[in-house]
């Protein structure tokens, strides 16, 4: 059975996009959302909420793996069978923790290993979230095609997410002679010089090809349509001529 967990963090991130969504694909991301990050469960979702959930969910795996990094610390500080004095806590505590002052503050009472360990918890999670965000802003992750398809589908950008990627994974996923620091910024500058004819990002892809012959076959048709039926009009029932 998957683990429970009683909370998680809804970043804002999460709430602006799906504001953007219809009511019903709203919701639909919404549980799927709280069915992963407390459950662990696997929702069945349409194609919308698909897309949406691919930007979604790496930080909500990244949190649970947090988590249960905490939840397996703390069941060992128990079968060691907590901490029984103060002196014991400092050797517990992370490089560059509380000082001595900070932890005489923790109240002593019938239940102090329980208290002692989740003040440890807590300093943990919070050295292991800097960790991770200073490691974050250091090192480029190179996304995926389907997570490029999905930020295009967000912003309502209409480039080619196989292009993109195949450009830039071509030339090291460096912007210029420097290397890329954020893709997500590299897709919006792309969209913009898509539309510049004079840039070779605006280049037609095949995809683009594909939808403007149907789009320009598409309106010669109705052309076609429209002038039979003027002339037919004009003629009042005579088929002698027809052009």
């Amino acid at each position: 059975m998957s683990e429970i967990r009683k909370s998680f963090i809804f970043y804002s991130d999460w709430y602006d996009a799906i504001c953007g969504l219809d009511d019903n694909t709203a919701l639909e991301v919404s549980k799927a959302i709280m069915a992963i990050a407390l459950r662990r469960k696997e929702p069945i979702l349409s194609q919308t909420a698909k897309a949406m959930m691919m930007l979604i969910r790496p930080q909500i795996e990244r949190d649970i793996e947090k988590w249960l990094d905490i939840k397996a610390k703390r069941q060992e500080i128990g079968r060691k069978g907590g901490v029984a004095k103060a002196t014991n806590y400092y050797q517990l505590l992370p490089i560059g923790g509380k000082s001595k002052q900070d932890v005489a503050s923790v109240a002593v009472n019938e239940d102090v290993n329980v208290n002692v360990e989740s003040n440890i918890a807590l300093l943990e999670e919070k050295n292991d979230t800097n960790v991770s965000v200073k490691k974050e802003n250091k090192r480029f992750i190179k996304p995926t095609i389907e997570e490029i398809q999905a930020y295009i589908f967000e912003k309502g950008y209409a480039f080619d997410a196989e292009a993109f990627y195949a450009y830039y994974e071509s030339n090291g996923w460096r912007v210029g002679r420097n290397p890329m620091k954020n893709w997500k910024m590299a897709c919006t500058t792309w969209a913009k010089n898509r539309n510049n004819n004079n840039n070779n990002y605006g280049r037609e892809t095949i995809t683009d090809k594909i939808r403007r012959t149907v789009e320009e076959a598409n309106a010669f048709s109705q052309q076609l349509t429209d002038r039979i039926g003027n002339q037919a009009d004009v003629c009042d029932g005579d088929n002698s001529e027809v052009w």
